[in-house]
């Protein structure tokens, strides 16, 4: 069993991680503002702003994905489409999303969910490639395939095993946290969490509640 001290010690590391890079070079854009002269001001100037975007992505992402902001989620509320789109709108894969039952929205639950695999679905693909998000509406909740498509798409093994088994907290790391979050939160929601590697260069994860 996982204990809420350690998961939100790997969590929060794993914040950390992916921020300090944007944080950073924002730090250095106004640095370079601050005794700038005028052939670098336009230079500092982008950095700063390019740099503070990608960093309010990421928080407006991990909001939703790891917080309680996913209750907001849907008509009238937050559009977790668009903040997928830009969360990986700077990254190396393609995001192509079916979206025909977009408009019957899910619950905080299974988008917490869905926000957390595609985090996991991404580390699948160390080459870039492609991640596809399917949605369909069943009479007692959803359904979700995130299909990862790439040379090379395999999920790490100590992620797999995260993903898949009940690891005692003594096991995790901040490299397997993402995978057995995903699985608490299906566990959560008494959602069956499927993973299939079967097929070359292809991770396919379903879910259904």
């Amino acid at each position: 069993m996982i204990g809420s001290v350690r998961l939100a010690e790997l969590l929060s590391a794993r914040i950390c991680h992916d921020l300090v890079n944007p944080v950073g070079a924002c730090n250095n854009g106004l640095e370079m503002l601050a005794d700038a002269s005028s052939d670098i001001f336009d230079e500092a100037v982008e950095l700063a702003q390019d740099s503070g975007r990608s960093a309010a992505r990421i928080l407006q992402y991990f909001r939703l994905a790891y917080g309680t902001a996913a209750e907001r989620a849907g008509p009238g509320g937050i559009d977790i489409k668009q903040a997928v789109e830009d969360f990986f709108s700077e990254a190396s894969v393609e995001l192509t999303w079916s979206d025909e039952t977009y408009n019957d929205p899910m619950s905080a639950g299974m988008t917490k969910l869905l926000l957390n695999l595609l985090l996991v679905a991404d580390e699948s693909l160390p080459r870039g490639g492609s991640l596809s998000v399917q949605l369909a509406a069943t009479g007692s909740g959803h359904e979700i395939a995130i299909l990862a498509m790439g040379e090379g798409a395999r999920l790490r093994a100590e992620t797999s095993e995260a993903l898949t088994e009940d690891l005692h907290e003594s096991a995790l790391t901040t490299r397997n946290i993402q995978g057995a979050f995903s699985r608490l939160l299906a566990h959560a929601i008494n959602a069956e969490l499927q993973l299939d590697e079967s097929q070359p260069n292809c991770v396919v994860f379903s879910v259904a509640s």
